[in-house]
């Protein structure tokens, strides 16, 4: 018995090694740097939830409803085509020539997304419809990622504003910093001003000619994230990089906007 648990405690950790290094080669994207491979296994075991909770349940056409709903079956497919769009875009997406680790997450973000996108597009759904469900798990993540800014900014700040000021300063730190991001940001007493010149996952959407796509998807986050950083928040964006425009000019309020002080 001794020998046993012996010779079990010397194979298993050979036999772990292995399956990692499995696990990594059956991952790997090809002509891409290793960021690529990374992000694809870091949120491997995490995208199976979002997109269970997101679209199994939903009808898969919403002026038909005799076609029924998406499954766990549908869910696993649509899962698979995603990672085959994803190892296809992710070469394309230059990630080699971002300076940070937040704009590279960022970008592959995107690559993420779109591939996901095009995986519903593949299952029949029409874009608006895919845009749509594509928005809903791309939300989930960004809802994940904006608690631990937000605990912290509530435990350093008690007044709505600079709770949103605070969490606002620790996302330009990470992933929105610079020199992958290119903006200047004022933080007042009523409104946190965050004008934003280059973006890294603009460019690569940009390139891809889906800048409709990422109007609807990333750029409508941060409306409800302003709403989550406090209640009653609120959120103006006269000017978008993906609507064609030359700054992304963003106002974050802790209130309402008509009852800013004018």
């Amino acid at each position: 018995m001794k020998r046993t648990t012996f010779l079990l405690s010397l194979a298993l950790p050979a036999l772990a090694a292995r399956a990692v290094r499995t696990t990594i080669r059956s991952a790997r994207v090809a002509n891409a740097p290793p960021a690529a491979t990374t992000f694809k296994l870091l949120y491997t075991p995490l995208i199976p939830r979002i997109a269970n909770n997101i679209l199994r349940g939903r009808y898969r056409d919403r002026h038909d409803l005799d076609k029924g709903r998406f499954t766990r079956t549908d869910v696993a497919r649509i899962l698979a085509r995603a990672w085959r769009y994803y190892d296809i875009f992710a070469p394309v997406a230059r990630v080699e020539q971002l300076e940070t680790l937040g704009s590279i997450h960022n970008r592959l973000g995107g690559v993420l997304i779109h591939a996901l996108y095009r995986a519903l597009l593949d299952e029949g759904l029409p874009p608006d419809y895919a845009t749509e469900l594509a928005s809903d798990m791309l939300w989930v993540v960004y809802d994940k990622m904006s608690s631990f800014p937000l605990a912290i900014a509530r435990l350093l700040a008690r007044d709505p504003q600079e709770q949103v000021n605070t969490t606002l300063r620790l996302f330009l730190r990470f992933p929105f910093n610079p020199p992958g991001y290119e903006a200047t940001a004022v933080a007042g007493t009523d409104v946190f001003t965050l004008d934003i010149y280059r973006c890294p996952v603009y460019d690569y959407f940009h390139a891809q000619g889906e800048e409709a796509f990422m109007l609807n998807t990333f750029c409508k986050t941060d409306f409800a994230l302003a709403q989550v950083m406090t209640q009653g928040g609120s959120y103006e964006r006269p000017h978008t990089l993906a609507a064609g425009d030359n700054v992304c000019d963003m106002r974050w309020y802790a209130r309402p906007r008509q009852l800013q002080p004018r």
